[in-house]
């Protein structure tokens, strides 16, 4: 009994993670339009966060997306977008497909406005000076620039930060 039980666990995690029978961005990745969001947003230093408004938002060109609310609250799975380029819908899934949150957005290259929340006005992101990371890859799949030289991502204390090495 207890090792069916492991099973199931094993299982429902697997099922969030990988899709549990196939992958999971197959049939949530899209084709990445100019002008569409990828990397970190943040709420700017001094801007009024109220409780389930989104404080760091990060989706990456894998289809993954972290999203962070005002009440502490964290979403760890994919997104699904729709819309033109530069405006559209978000959704936050989990691996089943399961819509677990969304947003309305507008993209205009640098700051990510986003209406969220039963109070439904426009919230503003920017860029931060440091992407949010919790492994180097995700660091590769926000896209972010550095410098020209052979190296690597790191990411230290939740921070992604280029590393030039030799060959």
């Amino acid at each position: 009994m207890k090792q069916i039980q492991f099973a199931v666990v094993v299982v429902a995690f697997a099922s969030f993670s990988f899709a549990c029978g196939g992958d999971p961005l197959a049939s949530r990745s899209q084709a990445l339009e100019p002008g569409d969001p990828i990397g970190t947003f943040e709420v700017s230093g001094g801007d009024k966060v109220s409780e389930g408004s989104i404080t760091r938002l990060v989706l990456m060109t894998d289809g993954t997306a972290r999203v962070e609310l005002g009440s502490s609250a964290v979403i760890d799975g994919f997104y699904k977008k729709s819309g033109s380029s530069g405006e559209g819908h978000l959704d936050f899934v989990d691996g089943t497909g399961t819509v677990l949150d969304s947003c309305d957005y507008r993209y205009d290259g640098k700051t990510l406005d986003v209406v969220h929340g039963p109070e439904g006005g426009w919230q503003s992101l920017e860029v931060p000076v440091i992407a949010f990371c919790e492994t180097p890859p995700q660091c590769d799949a926000q896209a972010l620039p550095h410098l020209m030289c052979y190296g690597l991502w790191s990411c230290i204390n939740n921070g992604c930060q280029f590393q030039c090495h030799s060959p």
